[in-house]
């Protein structure tokens, strides 16, 4: 990368060139009392300064290594919903059985604007990747790698609202088919974004929704513009008004006024997210039987309080995956175990996480017992009966 940075230096010297030219030319038209020729000299060199600065600024910074890797689009993620559609569709199934996931998290250094991956697969490799914060949400970007022997490709980051230049953690999740892992040679963090593009990306950020998703009742991670809160950006932007406004001298009775419209921006600003994000979460409840991040669970469960209902004898419920916490309040007194206390006893087992059912075999979790399919719902989510084991 040193002849990137050597690239980068020239281009600052170009700059400081044309402004000390431009300088020296302004000087000189006032000393000699503004001629003609002098001013098309000045407009010259103010021309030829702003086209170098916009080059600068607006064209992608030149790689150093050999060989140029293909960029790709990452795509903002709403839904666990959207992402497992996207995944499926990736490999060309209508369920998630059979297709794994790996999920890591890659610390650097120095930040940058895009993931550069070395990879070899002969299956497309859906990637969800994003920024790591310590935060209990992963906001996610999702892109699909190609299939290539040698594959080299740029995964930008900028899409994401929690991304900024100073990154250095970030987390990456690849899905697979079990017949055949990809092989993630180098993952590395580039800094190849103009900052045109940067300057773009913030604004974006503007656009993007907060997520409403299961830890949101506990925890919202606000709107964010570059990793900065939107909350504190607005509050500081406030204070630099009313001080300016106070050294002016103008009058203070607007102060509150002008409190009051930041306040409405963002509660605007707030209220426009709900309302789109209550809208597809109905919609995708109507058409899919699916409701945000809950995805299959409220279904799945209104089935479950079905076979208990009508079951002759008393149930042990298992829960392979995710939504433990919920099948407790909603089934209670019924005890809900996981897979480490209630897979070997358990009667019933609802099945979030990766299934399969072969052989008069239910598997979850790496775990298989006598049993078979009883229910299963859109989104890949199914109930097994399981039998006595022999």
């Amino acid at each position: 990368m040193r002849r990137l940075i050597r690239l980068r230096d020239e281009n600052v010297t170009n700059v400081c060139m044309v402004i000390d030219v431009f300088r020296a030319a302004i000087s000189l038209r006032r000393t000699r009392g503004g001629s003609i020729w002098f001013s098309g000299i000045v407009a010259f060199q103010l021309q030829l300064g702003i086209t170098i600065a916009l080059a600068i600024l607006l064209s992608p910074t030149v790689w150093a290594q050999e060989g140029i890797p293909y960029e790709l689009e990452g795509e903002r993620m709403a839904t666990p919903t959207e992402i497992q559609r996207e995944v499926e569709s990736a490999f060309e199934r209508s369920d998630s059985n059979g297709i794994e996931q790996e999920s890591s998290l890659f610390t650097f250094r120095d930040g940058g604007s895009h993931l550069r991956i070395r990879y070899s697969s002969a299956n497309p490799v859906p990637v969800l990747y994003g920024p790591f914060d310590g935060r209990a949400t992963f906001d996610p970007l999702l892109t699909i790698l190609p299939p290539s022997e040698e594959g080299d490709v740029l995964i930008p980051l900028l899409a994401s609202p929690w991304w900024n230049p100073r990154e250095y953690a970030f987390v990456v999740r690849t899905y697979n088919l079990k017949s055949a892992n990809p092989t993630m040679h180098k993952v590395t963090l580039e800094s190849v974004a103009s900052a045109g593009e940067r300057i773009g990306a913030y604004a974006s950020h503007l656009a993007a929704d907060e997520r409403f998703i299961g830890t949101s009742i506990n925890e919202l991670s606000g709107y964010s513009i570059g990793g900065f809160s939107f909350t504190i950006l607005l509050g500081t932007a406030l204070l630099l008004i009313t001080g300016i406004w106070l050294a002016l001298g103008l009058p203070k009775r607007l102060l509150p006024t002008i409190a009051l419209v930041f306040i409405l921006v963002y509660a605007a600003r707030f209220s426009l997210n709900i309302v789109r994000s209550a809208a597809a979460d109905v919609s995708a409840w109507r058409t899919d039987g699916t409701y945000a991040d809950a995805i299959d669970m409220y279904p799945l469960i209104q089935k479950l309080k079905l076979e208990l209902v009508i079951s002759s004898r008393p149930e042990s419920v298992a829960v392979c995956g995710t939504f433990a916490t919920p099948l407790r309040y909603f089934l209670y007194p019924t005890e809900i175990k996981t897979m480490g206390d209630g897979w070997d006893d358990a009667t019933l087992v609802a099945l979030f996480a990766p299934w399969s059912a072969e052989g008069g075999l239910v598997t979850c979790d790496g775990k298989s017992r006598p049993g078979e399919i009883i229910a299963t719902f859109p989104a890949g989510s199914a109930i097994a009966r399981l039998h006595s084991l022999p």
